[in-house]
């Protein structure tokens, strides 16, 4: 078994892709391999990866079968039956790590072996470089006293390729990637390590990790807003329901429900998807009346103002108050990093 097993979902975009596998060849750790699952990719793309494995022997290309559903998740979930390390991580392909990032999540969680996983501070990828500067969307700082109630209130902690994973702990726990999601794949499993009680700690290092932002904004927005991602958004809010309440009883409704607003919120940008609406009410409503009876007070007041002022306006004086308080969290968030940052100089 080696020591590192890195998985990488690709999906066509070569030249991002390259430039992902570069920053990871070129990294003073050298005891790894790099599972590359392929999603289907375009001929250029698997002609680059194919290129990689005949040159380098860390480099392992596995395809997803066509039988297979398509996405990430089943990518991992076969990146990580293939895998030999002693340690597990999950990066992207489009987005660049520090030469020194492997050595240093490696030699970390070596030196803690009371700790399932470590979590890493990351940043953004601005003209090529990593831009660790202060960001609402900066993961893997410790900032809150409970990531649980975070995750469940969609705002995120940190993200997977953050951490690294003793493999063990993640057999041992029967965590795996669910295929049933189009978004939110990210929470769900760290989510699942939290549920299920895996240890971790932060590691107090500068960012070792630069994500690439989606400039494409157009081609998100119709994403998230499809039919099979609104069946998704239902299918997460109903598991993140039942698989804390299964632990922790309704203590964490409140954040739960604050959680499935954000995701409405965003679906309803353009207009009111009234069936939308009321899935999600009805699966609120599963597991706690109260909380959904206030999203469909916020529903009907934005049908309401919709008649009197134009939609953005109407979306936005309904949401005021979860607005307000998103935006003090953001704000929160912000001051904490920039605190972090004066004291790192």
């Amino acid at each position: 078994m080696c020591e590192l097993s890195i998985i990488m979902p690709v999906f066509n975009h070569p030249d991002t892709t390259k430039v992902m596998i570069d920053s990871i060849l070129s990294n003073t750790y050298k005891a790894f391999e790099l599972i590359a699952v392929d999603d289907g990719s375009d001929k250029a793309t698997l002609n680059l990866l194919q290129s990689y494995q005949e040159s380098d022997s860390r480099v392992k290309v596995i395809r997803r079968e066509a039988n297979e559903p398509k996405g990430p998740q089943t990518c991992r979930n076969k990146g990580l039956d293939h895998s030999h390390g002693q340690f597990i991580i999950f990066f992207d392909s489009d987005d660049l790590v520090t030469p020194t990032c492997l050595e240093n999540r490696v030699k970390a969680i070596k030196s803690r072996p009371d700790l399932d996983f470590m979590v890493f501070p990351s940043g953004r990828l601005t003209e090529g470089e990593l831009d660790p500067t202060s960001d609402a969307m900066v993961f893997g700082h410790k900032l809150y006293d409970n990531d649980l109630q975070m995750f469940a209130r969609r705002n995120l902690p940190f993200i997977v390729w953050n951490n690294i994973y003793r493999h063990d702990s993640l057999i041992k726990s029967g965590i795996r990637w669910d295929i049933h999601l189009k978004s939110l794949q990210d929470a769900d499993f760290n989510l699942q390590a939290l549920l299920k009680g895996l240890k971790y700690d932060y590691a107090q290092v500068r960012p070792d990790y630069a994500y690439r932002i989606v400039s494409n904004s157009s081609s998100v927005s119709s994403g998230i807003i499809s039919d099979a991602h609104k069946k998704s958004h239902i299918y997460a809010i109903d598991k993140f329901f039942s698989t804390i309440i299964a632990q922790y009883g309704h203590k964490y409704d409140k954040d739960i429900t604050e959680g499935a607003l954000k995701i409405y919120y965003s679906v309803i940008r353009a207009k009111l998807d009234k069936q939308f609406a009321t899935d999600m009410a009805n699966c609120i409503r599963k597991y706690n009346k109260q909380k959904a009876l206030s999203f469909i007070i916020k529903v009907k007041c934005c049908q309401m103002l919709n008649y009197l002022i134009p939609w953005k306006r109407a979306r936005q004086l309904a949401f005021l108050p979860f607005l307000i308080r998103t935006s003090t969290a953001i704000k929160k968030k912000i001051n904490k990093l920039e605190r972090e940052h004066k004291n790192d100089a």
